[in-house]
C-alpha cells in the first residue's frame, strides 16, 4: 500500500482545464524530452549573463540566440511532459507563461514531496524553480 505522499497527484492548468497527473510520469517524460540535456546548464542559458550590459553588441546577439534556443528546448520538454502543446490559432493549448508556471509549480510540488518522503525519486536539478523571469 502506498503512503498518502506517494499517492499525491499534481494538478495544473493545461490551457483548457485543470487536470491531475502522476508527478513521476511528468518527471520521466521531462527527462525523456530533454534527451540527456543538463537542466542546470539549460537554466543557466535561459537566465543569461549576470551583467548583459557589459557585453559587446555582437556578444549580446549571440547570448540572445542561446537564450531563445534554451527556452524553446525547455518549452517543448514542458509541453511533452505535461501532455499539452503551445497555444494555437484556435486558442487551444498552453501559453508560455502557463507552461513555465506549471513547471515551476511541479518543481515546488516535487520538492515538498521530497521533504515529506525521502524515498521519492526526484532529480536534484528538478527541485530548482523554473525560469525566474518567465511566468508572471
Amino acid at each position: 500500500m502506498f503512503t498518502e505522499s506517494q499517492r499525491a497527484l499534481f494538478s495544473y492548468w493545461n490551457g483548457h482545464e485543470t487536470v491531475a497527473a502522476d508527478p513521476d510520469r511528468i518527471r520521466r517524460r521531462l527527462f525523456k524530452a530533454l534527451q540527456g540535456e543538463d537542466l542546470d546548464g539549460l537554466m543557466t542559458k535561459i537566465r543569461g549573463p549576470a551583467n548583459p550590459d557589459a557585453l559587446e553588441p555582437h556578444e549580446r546577439q549571440m547570448v540572445d540566440v542561446l537564450v531563445f534556443e534554451a527556452e524553446e528546448k525547455l518549452l517543448e520538454a514542458i509541453y511533452f511532459a505535461f501532455d499539452s502543446h503551445a497555444l494555437d490559432g484556435h486558442g487551444q493549448g498552453m501559453m508560455e507563461r502557463e507552461a513555465f508556471k506549471a513547471y515551476r509549480d511541479w518543481c515546488e510540488f516535487m520538492a515538498d514531496l521530497k521533504k515529506k518522503d525521502e524515498s521519492l525519486p526526484t532529480g536534484s536539478t528538478l527541485s530548482e524553480q523554473g525560469p525566474d523571469s518567465q511566468a508572471a
